[in-house]
């Protein structure tokens, strides 16, 4: 064989092999591989070919510690092959303070068929720090081959910011096979740990299958070498298949955003499409991620599929797509096991209009069995408002596991919006749900509010408060189920509570505000309310006869109105403090207790009405006038539960002009008279009189001036002589006067006078001047 030929046929196997390679010129380097060969195309030079793999691809030539002025503008394509990977510089790690400064831009292009070795930091690792300021793009094929992992930043490897970067930051993922950053735990993240970053960040992922976590933060952030980012961070999802947590902020110890006034940053973890196998975090993993003041944090899902868990972890979070596997769950809180884990305040809306889901959505944490602290000092915040839903809704959190662990899960607020949406066979509760059996533990929350603005409910049970099944307590201070409108509908077997099942709820009060529908609660059972509100304009039908039923006392308030169709009245303490509480029943209504109404309050029964003689009745007159409508109205018979008299307490007299107060009205007193109402009136202004009169079927309180006319003194039965006799004639102010014939006078008893017979003798009368009241 000559030997040209033979030298031609050995230079194409051992072709020197390129264990590194360092772009030179500024623009755009392409390296290719087809038929075994790699082709590297250099700005402005000829294609050089060869058989061995670049391995490791550097865009600068900085080898050494110092200060550069780049001005680098510098672009790969990776066309093919498979690589070691991409640096920035073949910079040691242990070598001095290094800065890139000027303005630099660098373009990574991963194409069809192009693979890595291993994973790789674009800023490589370090001990020491490395400034850059740059713009660094990342762009992967479709039809990329196997990546192990990567991060742009770096790896720092130390407690205090080894990596110091500004600019911005894009990632466009459109697939590949990523195995994981070997030993790493991540396959795509913005830095590995230990850097602050300062500008503005953009990962979309379009395709692509992941097999470790995935994130626009940090990878691994381990303890003392946590980092920060100072600028907007986007995570876009469209597509791909993802085999671990998808989180926007990624693990470790992350800070999002400082104390610096007049900043304003927004993380947003955006999900349109895409297989999740594992757990989305709204920030990501651990309990050391810390979105500072003038940072924010937002998780929106319109789309993809979630055969596991989504907890938003305090982002403010806005669901309107998706499929979501049966028994998984979607929280606003957090996913804690044996840490701490406080939270601010959480917010979810869902909206996810023909979609169903039948997993377990909360406002609060979900906690495993260790001992925990997941206390959410302001308020949770969770709104639906479209789509189907079968499962648990709970307002606060939801502490997992039987042990006796010990559990701080106060939640200052709970809150639970419904606007609509269909409600099936479904369970919400503006509570927690506890299942530990530490009896030194309690969940407490200070207010827990339902709002329900409109939805469909079938066979659904409704709790103000939460649920216990062991030994550690929860307790709920107030709980407020406001209902607004007539909208919502109530089917079925639905049932509303003011209480919760096994919790304390020390009161609980339901809110209705413009119901006017007669048969919203046809068939809803509402039970367990210390109070009932029915605001302004309300007109709202209660048919379950059990409403008052375990309450120990009862209040109505609001200015309008409220009928109990079915209760046949009420043991305890009865309380109107506003607007109109009618009893439906014409079979009429007994109350076994006192009864208080307030100003302007109505109490009213289609039927018959039985008082507690010995309980007392208060009245508040405040506002009324001669004119106004009966305090009570009874459209049968009052009577008492026991002979005699009932004693009035009556507020809010007019003791400045005289008054016809209409008190009670009733087809029939009975037996009763006005004798058997009590009222002391000896409080009062002593320029008026104060009588209880039954005239026809209403009880009136009759107020009269006294004015200067002349008062009957009496004392023993005789004869009046009206120029003499002893003293006989008081003033107004029961003093002793002489008669005076152009006076008025008056035979009502005063204060402290016996009654007693009287007998008219050489009595004048002049209509004129003298008035004569016979009372």
């Amino acid at each position: 064989m000559p030997l040209s030929l033979l030298s031609a046929l050995l230079a194409c196997f051992i072709s020197p092999a390129w264990s590194a390679y360092t772009l030179n010129d500024n623009g755009e380097t392409t390296i290719s591989f087809s038929d075994d060969q790699y082709t590297i195309k250099v700005p402005g030079g000829e294609p050089v070919a060869q058989a061995e793999s670049p391995g490791i691809i550097y865009f600068t030539d900085i080898t050494a510690a110092g200060t550069y002025e780049g001005e680098y503008e510098r672009t790969l394509n990776l066309e093919g092959g498979t690589y070691a990977g991409v640096q920035l510089w073949n910079l040691e790690g242990t070598v001095g303070t290094t800065s890139l400064n000027g303005t630099n831009n660098f373009i990574i292009n991963i194409g069809s068929g192009t693979s890595f070795s291993s994973g790789f930091h674009f800023l490589s690792w370090s001990r020491e720090t490395r400034n850059v300021a740059a713009d660094i793009t990342l762009n992967v094929d479709a039809n990329a081959g196997t990546i192990p992992g990567l991060s742009i930043l770096g790896d720092g490897n130390n407690a205090a910011h080894k990596f110091v970067t500004t600019g911005t930051v894009s990632v466009t993922v459109d697939g590949g096979n990523w195995t994981g950053y070997p030993s790493m735990g991540f396959c795509l993240a913005l830095g590995l740990e230990s850097f602050l970053h300062t500008g503005n960040v953009n990962f979309t992922v379009n395709g692509g299958t992941f097999a470790t976590a995935v994130s626009a933060g940090s990878g691994r952030g381990g303890a003392g070498q946590g980092s920060t980012i100072l600028g907007n961070v986007d995570l876009g999802i469209t597509g791909g298949t993802f085999n671990d947590v998808v989180s926007l902020l990624g693990a470790g110890i992350i800070n999002y955003g400082n104390e610096e006034e007049g900043k304003s940053y927004e993380g947003r973890l955006s999900i349109s499409g895409g297989v999740f196998n594992a757990n989305i975090l709204g920030l990501g993993k651990g309990n050391e991620i810390s979105v500072k003041q003038n940072a924010a944090v937002f998780l929106d899902i319109s789309g993809g599929t979630f055969n596991e868990n989504v907890f938003a972890q305090g982002a403010t979070t806005t669901i309107t797509g998706g499929t979501f596997a049966e028994g998984k769950k979607l929280f606003a809180g957090s996913m804690v096991n044996r840490s701490t884990h406080n939270l601010t305040s959480t917010n979810m809306t869902l909206d996810l209009g023909g979609s169903s889901t039948a997993t377990m959505i909360a406002g609060g944490t979900w906690v495993e069995t260790a001992d925990s602290t997941v206390n959410i000092t302001g308020s949770t915040n969770l709104t639906i408002k479209s789509g189907t839903y079968t499962g648990q809704i709970w307002g606060g959190s939801v502490v997992n596991g039987t042990g006796t662990s010990t559990i701080n899960a106060n939640i200052g607020t709970a809150n639970v919006t419904i606007e609509g949406g269909s409600f099936r066979g479904a369970q919400i509760s503006a509570g927690s749900y506890v299942e530990r059996g530490n009896t030194t533990s309690k969940l407490t929350i200070g207010e827990a509010n339902l709002t329900i603005r409109g939805g469909a409910f079938t066979d659904t049970a409704i709790y103000a408060g939460g649920q216990k099944t062991g030994s550690t307590g929860h307790e709920t201070t107030l709980a407020n189920v406001t209902i607004e409108g007539n909208t919502a509908t109530f089917e079925g077997t639905t049932a509303i509570s003011g209480q919760g099942q096994g919790d304390v709820v020390t009161r609980s009060v339901l809110n209705l505000n413009g119901v006017t529908k007669s048969d919203m609660f046809a068939t809803a059972a509402v039970t367990g309310f210390d109070e009932i509100c029915a605001g302004a304009g309300t007109d709202a039908v209660i048919a379950n006869a059990t409403v008052l039923d375990g309450r120990s006392a009862f209040t109505k308030s609001g200015e309008g109105k409220l009928t109990l169709s079915t209760a046949t009245g009420y043991d305890n303490a009865l309380t109107v403090s506003g607007g109109e509480l009618h009893f439906g029943l014409a079979d009429g209504v007994t109350f076994g207790n006192s009864i208080t109404m307030g100003g302007g309050a109505r109490l009213s029964s289609a039927g018959n009405m039985t008082l507690s003689q010995a309980s007392g009745l208060t009245l508040d007159l405040t506002g009324l006038t001669s004119s106004s409508a009966p305090l009570i109205q009874s459209g049968g018979t009052l009577s008492f539960n026991e002979a005699g008299t009932l004693t009035l307490t009556i507020n809010g007299v007019d003791q400045t002009m005289e008054n016809d107060y209409k008190l009670i009205t009733a087809d029939s007193f009975g037996t009763l008279t006005a004798n058997n109402f009590l009222f002391d009136s000896s409080a009062l202004s002593a320029d008026y009189t104060y009588a209880l009169e039954l005239t026809g079927n209403t009880l009136y309180l009759r107020v009269k001036a006294l004015g200067e006319a002349l008062n009957w003194n009496g004392g023993t039965a005789g004869t009046w002589v009206a120029d003499g006799g002893e003293d006989i004639w008081l003033n107004k102010d029961s003093e002793t006067v002489t008669y005076d014939s152009t006076l008025a006078a008056s035979f009502e008893n005063l204060s402290g006078v016996a009654t007693s017979a009287v007998t008219l003798l050489g009595l004048q009368l002049n209509y004129t001047l003298l008035e004569v009241m016979l009372l």
